[in-house]
C-alpha cells in the first residue's frame, strides 16, 4: 500500500474488515496492519524486490492516501516495526504519533527470523542457513544450524524483550500455523521455547492483551512520557504515603501507589493517575514485602 490511492486505500481496508466479520473472525477496527509494513515510508526502490532490505524513508514517506483513508474508517493504530528507525519510539513501550495524521499512532512489532513463506521446520532451517549461516546471504553463524538451535536462538532473542519489560508483540505469518505433524506448527514451537525459558526465570504471568489493548496502553505510556515534566511525586515515609502534584493536567503511571483501580503484578502495584493542574493528590503507597 505504499502508492495506492485513496478510493483503493478504504476498499482493501473496508473489504478485510467485511470480509473478517463474515468469517467469524473478531477484528478490531481501530488496528490496522499493511501488509510488510507497506503505507510507513519503508519500501525498496524496486517494487518487486521483497528478498533485499528496504529502504526507510521515514514516517513523512508514508502515504498520505492510506493513512486519510484509515482514519476515516476509525483506525487509530498502525503497526510499525522496531527493525524500522523511523518506527521506534523515543520513549520505552511509546507508540509514535504519526507526523502526516496525528490522530494515528503508530505502535511498533518485533520482528522475528521466522520467515514468511516457511511452514516446516525443514523450511524454516534453509531459509534461516541460507541467510546467516557460513554461505548466507548475511554470514553470521560459523556453521549451519539445526532446527533445535534456530529455535534455540530465536527464543534468546524473544527473552531479551521480554526481559527489557517491553509489552510489543512478536511477527508472525498466517504460514506459520500449518500443521506440518503431529499438530505441531512454527508458531507454537517458537512459543513453547519462550515459555520455557520465562518459566525458568519467573513466577509471575506473562500478560497476554489482545491488540487493542496492548495499543491502548502504549498510547497511554507515550502520554505519561509527555506529561512527566509537569509531575512531583513525594514519599512520606511516616504517613506511608504519596503525594502528587502537578503544573498542568497529567494522566501518569506509577509504581507503588496505592491508589483506587490500581492493577496488582507481583509484588507491585501500578496506578494510572488522572492528575488535574494544581491539585495534589494523596494516595497510600504500596511498599514491597
Amino acid at each position: 500500500m505504499n502508492d495506492t490511492d485513496y478510493a483503493t486505500s478504504y476498499a482493501e481496508i473496508e473489504d478485510n474488515l467485511t470480509i473478517g466479520s463474515a468469517l467469524g473472525f473478531t477484528v478490531d477496527p481501530t488496528v490496522l496492519k499493511t501488509g510488510e509494513y507497506s503505507g510507513l515510508g519503508v519500501y525498496h526502490p524496486d517494487p518487486d524486490n521483497d528478498i533485499d532490505p528496504p529502504t526507510d524513508h521515514g514516517l513523512a514517506a508514508s502515504n498520505a492516501n492510506l493513512l486519510q483513508a484509515a482514519a476515516d474508517l476509525g483506525v487509530k493504530y498502525l503497526h510499525g516495526n522496531m527493525s524500522f528507525a523511523s518506527h521506534r519510539p523515543a520513549c520505552f513501550n511509546c507508540g509514535i504519533r504519526h507526523p502526516l495524521k496525528p490522530s494515528v499512532m503508530v505502535v511498533p512489532d518485533w520482528p522475528t527470523n521466522i520467515a514468511y513463506h516457511t511452514t516446516t521446520p525443514a523450511e524454516q532451517t534453509l531459509f534461516y542457513n541460507s541467510y546467516y549461516g557460513p554461505n548466507g546471504r548475511f554470514p553470521y553463524w560459523p556453521v549451519d544450524q539445526t532446527y533445535s538451535q534456530v529455535l534455540d536462538h530465536e527464543s534468546d532473542v524473544a527473552m531479551q524483550h521480554v526481559m527489557s519489560g517491553s509489552v510489543y508483540t512478536h511477527t508472525f505469518h498466517q504460514g506459520n500455523l500449518r500443521n506440518y505433524g503431529g499438530n505441531k506448527n512454527l508458531v507454537f514451537d517458537w512459543l513453547n521455547a519462550v515459555m520455557a525459558k520465562y518459566e525458568s526465570y519467573y513466577g509471575v504471568p506473562l500478560l497476554t492483551p489482545d491488540w487493542g489493548g496492548l495499543a491502548g496502553y502504549v498510547e497511554d505510556r507515550t502520554v505519561h512520557f509527555d506529561d512527566l515534566a509537569d509531575v512531583r511525586a513525594v514519599y512520606d515515609r511516616t504517613a506511608g504515603t504519596i503525594t502528587f502534584t502537578a503544573s498542568a493536567d497529567a494522566e501518569v503511571f506509577a509504581t507503588n501507589a496505592a491508589a483506587a483501580g490500581a492493577a496488582t503484578y507481583g509484588t507491585d502495584k501500578i496506578a494510572h493517575l488522572d492528575l488535574a493542574a494544581g491539585v495534589p493528590l494523596t494516595v497510600n503507597a504500596s511498599v514491597r514485602p
